[in-house]
C-alpha cells in the first residue's frame, strides 16, 4: 500500500494501522519517504509512504508536484492500494485546471498496473473566512470528483466508484469527515 498524504507523526496510518491489526489482517506500508513511530501497540509500525507535504498536483512556477514520481513509485514499490487525498495545496494556491491535473495523475497511476485499486478522498474544507472564496474553490474541487472516478480511465478500462463517509472507515482525529471515492479500473 503506498500513501499519498504524509501525515503528521504517521497520520491516518496509525489508525488504519490498529484497524488491519485488531481485524487480524496483515498491513505494510510502501514508497520512498519514512515517517511515524517505530512500534505501534507494541509491533514493528510500517514507516514507508508515499507522501509529500506542502505539494501540489504537478510541479507549476517551481512549486513542486507529486506528479514527478508517478508511475515510477508504483513500478518500483508495486502497491496493491494507493491512498490518495491531493488538491488542498492546488486550491490554496489558485491553481488552475485542478481536476484534469488530477484525472491525469489518476490515469497516469492506474496505467502503471492495471490491478491497482486506487483510492481518491476528497479534500477536507478550510477554515471558513469572510468572504469565504477558498471553500466555494474546495466544494467546487469536491464535486468534480466523483465524475473524474466515474469517466472513461486509462486503457485498462473505465474507473469505477462507490461513495462511503471516511469517517465509517477510518477514525480521522484532527479532520473533518469527508467523503472518499473508491475507484480501480475494470477488469477484462
Amino acid at each position: 500500500m503506498a500513501l499519498c498524504t504524509k501525515g503528521a507523526g504517521g497520520g491516518y496510518r496509525l489508525p488504519l494501522f490498529r484497524l488491519a491489526n485488531k481485524s487480524m489482517k496483515s498491513i505494510t506500508f510502501v514508497g520512498a519517504n519514512a515517517s511515524g513511530p517505530a512500534t505501534v501497540d507494541g509491533l514493528p509500525f510500517p514507516r514507508a509512504n508515499s507522501g509529500y507535504s506542502g505539494y501540489i498536483i504537478d510541479t507549476v512556477a517551481g512549486r513542486q508536484g507529486i506528479s514527478q514520481f508517478f508511475p515510477a513509485q508504483i513500478v518500483k514499490y508495486k502497491p496493491n492500494i494507493i491512498l490518495l487525498m491531493i488538491g488542498t495545496n492546488d486550491v490554496d494556491t489558485g491553481e488552475t485546471d485542478i481536476p484534469t491535473r488530477l484525472a491525469n495523475l489518476m490515469d497516469s497511476m492506474l496505467n502503471a498496473d492495471p490491478k491497482l485499486l486506487l483510492v481518491v478522498a476528497q479534500i477536507v474544507p478550510q477554515q471558513q473566512a469572510v468572504p469565504d472564496t477558498l471553500n466555494v474553490n474546495v466544494r467546487a474541487f469536491n464535486a468534480a470528483i466523483p465524475a473524474l472516478v466515474k469517466s472513461p480511465g486509462p486503457t485498462a478500462g473505465w474507473r469505477h466508484s462507490r461513495t462511503q463517509s471516511a469517517a465509517q472507515t477510518l477514525p480521522r482525529p484532527r479532520k473533518p469527515s469527508t467523503t472518499a471515492e473508491y475507484c480501480q479500473p475494470a477488469f477484462p
